[in-house]
């Protein structure tokens, strides 16, 4: 697979242009591999995040945006993206 051989930051703008063109579970595979070598890396935690609240899996959403805030307690879109999904 390509992807092995990106940076993160490249994996991770590859992952958000499948998000963005609906090719979610490539986007979703992306986005855990980039996990796995940082696990704190929120920015792909957070799109998980919403990935997960797309399907409707709130608790997931929930502990993801939740992990996002504990990481960068200062990202506000984190915090407004939780408070959106408390909204569903």
């Amino acid at each position: 697979m390509p992807e092995e051989n990106l940076s993160i930051e490249q994996a991770f703008d590859l992952a958000v242009q499948h998000h963005q063109k609906g090719n979610f579970q490539e986007a979703e595979i992306l986005y855990r591999k980039i996990l796995e070598a940082n696990p704190k890396h929120y920015q792909s935690l957070g799109y998980l995040g919403l990935l997960a609240k797309q399907f409707k899996k709130y608790d997931i959403s929930k502990r993801l945006l939740e992990k996002v805030i504990q990481i960068n307690p200062n990202l506000a879109e984190a915090h407004n993206n939780l408070g959106l999904l408390y909204q569903e």
